[in-house]
């Protein structure tokens, strides 16, 4: 059974004050979770874009290496994935973004 807005509203004002206040309570609990949400997701993209744009800047410098970053901020390096992604998480980021820096090739395939 599916109730209409207009249905929902008129059942939530037969309710007692305080089963009012509990269900105000948790709509705006969940308001604040969309928000929360909303703030992680802009943060995530902006740091995204900031990794993009160091990769783009740096691809030369680290040719042939594996990289960690955390936004524009590098976090390890060196020709061992391995290594790299241990010294990452020595230094507690949780989940490391790895990169490979690799020449481009010319050849385009049959």
């Amino acid at each position: 059974m599916e109730l209409t807005v207009s249905e929902v509203k008129q059942a939530i004002q037969t309710l007692p004050n305080e089963k009012r206040k509990e269900i105000f309570d948790w709509l705006s609990e969940e308001e604040k979770d969309a928000r929360i949400k909303q703030e992680q997701f802009q943060t995530d993209t902006l740091r995204q874009k900031k990794t993009d744009q160091w990769l783009k800047e740096n691809r030369e410098k680290y040719m042939n290496q594996w990289v960690c970053v955390d936004g524009d901020r590098l976090i390890a390096h060196g020709s061992d994935g391995r290594k790299v992604y241990r010294q990452a998480k020595n230094s507690g980021i949780e989940t490391p973004f790895m990169h490979h820096f690799v020449e481009e090739s010319d050849w385009g395939g049959w």
